[in-house]
């Protein structure tokens, strides 16, 4: 069995979305968004931004022991699709169907993720640095709410926690702070999809270490959110990074989602490796 058409052009499109943009376009967008390491780096020199990180990690590491952080209407996600298109779909026999079949249910996700964590944001920033904290708890929860029905529209069980931890990777490839970061992001989620393909049983798995790796995630995610809104109250930063930052973050969390599900399906599909 050989990928359709559409399926060959989704693997381009992937391997495209992926590989660093070394061109003019790709420059001026840097330039005008200002890298975010840059950013970081002046963050850093704003009083009491430790205390302000150390908050905001706390709280989400406190969202991890909340089941509904990993609540995705399954059920219903499926339902859906078998109503509208793929009548036999099931999450166990999904790889009998098209890409372009799944990606037809997607519709704007996107959009309504993102809008709900710009209005979100919107709210907080009125109370400055203290509101940070809750702000950067609330963009992680609905992100990874987000990251869990794309996956689940592939196919993925949420609720197992190795694929918790694939969906936290994935938010932290789309939170990578430049191209190198990027880079090393894309070949930890690449190493965990490895050990994922070489199990047959799901019992084989250490939950302890899962944990503890989820842990780690999280809390690397955490700063960089946490730095990111912090930059919002530095005027010169303000006034570069937009007041749409929540909207923008979270567009490009669901972007990630969306491409590196569809690579994981045609991978799992075709038994290919991985571009």
């Amino acid at each position: 069995m050989e990928p359709s058409m559409y399926e060959k052009k989704a693997l381009v499109e992937i391997e495209r979305y992926l590989k660093p943009q070394t061109g003019i376009f790709s420059k001026i967008g840097n330039m005008i968004s200002i890298p975010l390491e840059k950013v970081f780096e002046l963050v850093e020199k704003i009083p009491g931004y430790e205390t302000v990180i150390m908050k905001s990690v706390r709280g989400i590491l406190e969202l991890l022991n909340d089941a509904s952080l990993w609540s995705v209407n399954s059920s219903s996600i499926h339902a859906y699709i078998r109503r509208h298109g793929i009548p036999d779909f099931d999450s166990c026999i999904r790889f009998r169907h098209d890409l372009e079949l799944l990606d037809g249910h997607i519709g704007s996700l996107n959009l309504k993720y993102a809008v709900a964590t710009a209005a979100e944001g919107g709210g907080a920033g009125l109370a400055g640095a203290v509101g940070i904290p809750v702000d950067a708890a609330a963009m992680f929860s609905m992100n990874m709410r987000a990251i869990g029905e794309y996956a689940t529209y592939y196919g993925y069980n949420i609720e197992q926690p190795v694929e918790r931890l694939f969906a936290l990777n994935v938010l932290q490839f789309a939170s990578s702070p430049g191209s190198v970061a990027n880079y090393q992001a894309l070949l930890e989620l690449d190493k965990l999809y490895h050990k994922i393909r070489l199990l047959t049983r799901w019992s084989t798995l250490d939950t302890s270490l899962i944990v503890v790796a989820i842990k780690k995630v999280a809390q690397l995610v955490g700063v960089r959110l946490t730095k990111a809104k912090l930059a919002q109250i530095v005027p010169v930063i303000a006034s570069l990074i937009g007041a749409g930052f929540n909207g923008h973050f979270t567009n490009r969390a669901c972007t990630a989602a969306y491409q590196l599900y569809r690579r994981r399906f045609l991978c799992d599909k075709y038994q290919l490796d991985l571009p």
